[in-house]
């Protein structure tokens, strides 16, 4: 009998693999003997593998949105996130893929060291690996820019910085990083090529030769292995799936749970506490502890130290066997180096925890966020860049400002500088009320360094009905809407009636002749500010007993302005 015609299907998978060879790879992998049967610490490999194949392909759809330009990065991630459908959840994908991949990298590492299989006859592989490993610290960093948002633009110039201070070659190297002795229009175009051609490229050919070389030399078998072998599949092919899918679950987790901020447009002219991700904070907190003379030390000795001891490993660990005790002198040293690395990096974010400076700086970066994003989808990114958004809102803009110049003095509802008050509520009657009845608390001028401690009493002993009337007249005369007109005209009268007030204070809208306390007419009305920021020593105000510096030279008039409509917010605090 004649053997039965061979299918269609069947056809085309031995054409295939007589063409390419693809079938008989994909069974010489899954025939592939592992040494001591299949175990899980054999799976890291694969899951690594699994979360360069996530950036990969989360990295070609965010590249079809993205603009590398100075002027619209910002802008088009706002865009991708607000108009592309799951665009915030794949942006969210690619960035915590790069942290699971990290974090499984640095396990792999772990692994293999344990397992000693950087020996011979591995140390090429073992050499091509740390090379792979650095190429993916370097994807990390080159992307962290890319948003151009300030915590990438600032932490990216800490990078600059110390690959600066490299002798000889660090100056030239930043030039090429950059495209010139500053960040400008090519850097950009630069980076974004690094991070989304040359660097995966490379990293790619390494992956391959690192499978290739697997392979060939197969797995280092563990200590106690029986001699026998297993073939790859099943059973550890199973153990690899589960664990490649156990990385991607957890990006995902990563992803829709925490999400990825973008904070403000960068604005090189505004400070920022700059901070690396995670796997950067090790060397982070190693330059704040060898700062001045030491820094070379932090930025070049002991990174080079421990990059070149690591390409040696093979040569240093002289043991003939995975198994000679003797190879504890080479393990120790490098899991007391992770040790080390691990502590200076849970220091750095337990000291950025336990700063409240730190803590309200960054919750200020998280407003001034929310507020660009909100005029961004308002009236679109200006055609000059996303930096320029605040000048079409002067509240937003005055923010800025008022953080920038008035927030080491001034806090606001306690976050702030305490050496003059606290402008949570202020010119509101509330504001007003809670000054009158004890204008000494650190709220307002009970501190130190205050212009007036001690030289206003308390005039709680007028009673509620009058503090109330009185607060109203006030925050009247400071343009605030909504005061009751009865309550702020009783308010007038208790003024006018009580001429222990009248003693210090003037209200004539002119300079009080004694000099020391400041003329009430306007007080807190935008007309009151204008003066008392261009001349707060001026006799109308604190006269000689001022200390708050004049804004005349420090801030345009338009800039004043702006700090104004601020403040004239602050009583919604």
């Amino acid at each position: 009998m004649g053997s039965a015609p061979e299918s269609t299907w069947r056809r085309l998978v031995r054409g295939l693999d007589e063409r390419t060879g693809l079938i008989a790879g994909i069974r010489s992998f899954a025939d592939s003997p592992v040494p001591g049967g299949a175990r899980w610490r054999y799976v890291f490999g694969s899951a690594l593998l699994s979360s360069f194949v996530t950036q990969i392909v989360t990295g070609v759809f965010l590249a079809f949105h993205f603009s590398p330009t100075l002027n619209d990065a910002w802008g088009s991630i706002v865009y991708l996130e607000e108009k592309v459908a799951l665009g915030r959840e794949l942006r969210a994908l690619h960035h915590w893929g790069a942290n699971v991949m990290v974090g499984v990298m640095i396990l792999h590492f772990a692994q293999v060291v344990l397992a000693g299989a950087y020996k011979r006859p591995r140390e090429l592989n073992w050499i091509i690996g740390l090379a792979a490993g650095g190429l993916v610290l370097m994807l990390a960093l080159t992307g962290y820019l890319l948003p151009l948002d300030e915590r990438g633009y600032y932490a990216t110039q800490v990078a600059l910085n110390i690959t600066a201070s490299v002798p000889g070659v660090g100056p030239s190297a930043v030039s090429i990083l950059q495209g010139g002795a500053r960040f400008g229009v090519e850097s950009m175009s630069r980076f974004y090529t690094l991070h989304a051609m040359v660097l995966p490229g490379a990293l790619a050919l390494l992956v391959v030769l690192h499978v290739v070389f697997v392979h060939r030399l197969k797995v280092t078998a563990p200590f106690s292995a029986a001699a026998t072998n297993e073939p790859f599949w099943p059973r550890q092919a199973f153990r690899d799936a589960l664990a490649m899918s156990a990385a991607f679950a957890l990006t995902v987790v990563l992803a829709l749970a925490v999400g990825t901020p973008l904070l403000a447009p960068a604005d090189p002219a505004r400070a920022f506490d700059a901070r690396p991700e995670w796997y950067f904070l090790p060397l982070f907190e190693l330059l704040k502890l060898l700062e001045g003379d030491l820094l070379l030390v932090g930025t070049v000795v002991l990174p080079g130290v421990a990059a070149l001891a690591l390409v040696l490993l093979p040569w240093l660990d002289r043991a003939p066997t995975v198994a000679t005790r003797s190879r504890l002198r080479v393990i120790i040293p490098v899991f007391f180096g992770l040790a080390i690395a691990a502590s200076l990096g849970a220091k750095a974010a337990l000291d950025d925890a336990n700063s409240p400076e730190y803590q309200r700086r960054m919750s200020d970066a998280h407003r001034a966020a929310e507020r660009a994003r909100a005029l961004a989808k308002q009236g679109g990114i200006p055609p000059s860049g996303p930096t320029h958004l605040y000048e079409n809102d002067p509240v937003a803009h005055g923010e800025r400002l008022f953080l920038r110049h008035c927030r080491d003095c001034h806090a606001i509802a306690g976050d702030g500088g305490r050496s003059a008050p606290d402008l949570a509520g202020y010119r509101s009657p509330k504001w007003y009320r809670e000054f009158f009845r004890d204008p000494n608390t650190t709220k307002y001028y009970g501190h130190e360094e205050s212009v007036s401690k001690g030289a206003m009493k308390s005039i709680e002993k007028l009673g509620d009905e009058k503090l109330v009337a009185l607060a109203a007249f006030f925050a009247r005369g400071a343009e605030m809407r909504g005061v009751d007109e009865g309550t702020a005209k009783r308010g007038e009268t208790v003024w006018k009636g009580e001429s222990c007030m009248e003693l210090c204070h003037t209200f004539s809208g002119a300079a009080n002749p004694s000099g020391n306390v400041p003329d009430l007419k306007g007080h807190g009305s935008r007309g009151w500010l204008r003066g008392f920021l261009v001349a707060p020593g001026d006799a109308r105000f604190f006269g000689k007993r001022n200390r708050m510096p004049s804004f005349r030279d420090k801030l345009s008039s338009a800039e004043r302005d702006a700090v104004i409509e601020f403040v004239a917010t602050l009583h919604e605090k």
